[in-house]
């Protein structure tokens, strides 16, 4: 977006009398004095050209990006920016080399990143728990049923894999009891489901009311206990944004106002979810708005400290030395923080 720059300039004239002696009533005031420096206004910010952002999952958790793209929000903050899907895995690796400063990022890959020395900061937090339940074939309704059978996940190390071991463990079962299968893509995942490939798999609304309508069970659902873990982020390249500060401001404003909106205009958004991933079962996307979308994208989308405390030590149960990063290191809420303080997004909600 070009801007044109007006500088107002302002010519002040003062004449001074030279008949009789001054008083001290006539004498010129320093606001009108002949050396007062004209004011000239500030150079608009320099923004780049184009932004390349992707998300990394065909699923509610992305949706926040893909309403910031679809609503214009990020376009009338002045930004151009070019929204695409890459999986977890190159999506990190497009940001990491720099092809992709800006993710819709899984936790696990963005703080298993962050951790082993990636210039990877996260900016907020759109889902600081995680809606993921592990579902199982109708004949399967106990963790004996489990064991031995092929649980679906999307890739190892993601939020699918580390959920699906998760759910596992406290089923009472090991993670040497069942088998993984990485199917790759969410929505592959549950095709996977469906035609019988795999016997069990992470899912989440509106995906698991169909599920049911099949005869799925519900084995484990973590979102019952509401533990802390930084089930998505936004994240960003940290010299790309402190070589583009301006930029990162406005990013973060269109990803808020895309919350606002979802969190405001519940028709519109369920419309959205249904084109976005392509689900159209009302009931699922009743239960994902109410139960996910609701509970999970708030309003000021911090980070959770703890949450990716829970990832960290899951991923030091392979590389302990996880373990002793602090991380708050990892996250970077400073334009978030600017945003809440100036009242910006309060003023959204009308408060």
């Amino acid at each position: 977006m070009r801007y044109a720059l007006v500088l107002p300039v302002m010519l002040l004239l003062s004449a001074m009398g030279c008949a009789g002696p001054a008083s001290p009533a006539s004498a010129p005031s320093a606001a009108a004095s002949p050396t007062t420096a004209p004011r000239t206004a500030s150079p608009p910010p320099v923004l780049p050209e184009r932004i390349n952002a992707l998300y990394s999952s065909r699923n509610v958790d992305s949706l926040v990006f893909y309403i910031a793209d679809r609503q214009g929000f990020w376009a009338q903050e002045g930004l151009s920016v070019a929204l695409d899907y890459a999986a977890a895995t190159a999506a990190n690796a497009a940001q990491l080399s720099g092809q992709a400063p800006v993710v819709a990022s899984g936790g696990a890959e963005a703080i298993a990143a962050a951790a082993q020395g990636g210039d990877v900061r996260i900016i907020a937090g759109i889902f600081n728990s995680t809606p993921f339940r592990l579902m199982a074939e109708p004949s399967i309704r106990t963790a004996a049923d489990l064991r031995g059978k092929r649980i679906a996940i999307t890739r190892p190390g993601s939020v699918t894999d580390m959920t699906a071991r998760l759910a596992v463990e406290k089923l009472g079962l090991s993670p040497a009891d069942v088998e993984f299968l990485a199917l790759g893509d969410m929505r592959v995942l549950l095709t996977g489901l469906t035609n019988g490939n795999v016997q069990a798999g992470m899912a989440y609304p509106p995906d698991t009311a169909p599920l049911e309508d099949l005869g799925f069970n519900t084995l484990y659902d973590p979102a019952r206990e509401g533990f802390p873990f930084q089930h998505k982020t936004v994240t960003v390249v940290g010299r790309w944004a402190d070589e583009h500060p301006e930029a990162t401001d406005r990013l973060l404003r269109g990803v808020v106002r895309a919350i606002h909106f979802i969190r405001t205009e519940r028709e519109a958004t369920l419309a959205a979810v249904s084109e976005f991933i392509g689900v159209t079962d009302q009931r699922g996307l009743n239960e994902a708005y109410d139960e996910v979308i609701l509970r999970l994208i708030p309003a000021e989308p911090y980070a959770s400290v703890e949450g990716v405390r829970y990832i960290l030590d899951f991923l030091a149960r392979d590389n302990p030395a996880l373990r002793d990063i602090d991380p708050a290191r990892l996250i970077d809420h400073r334009w978030l923080q600017r945003l809440v303080d100036s009242g910006f997004i309060a003023r959204l909600y009308g408060s």
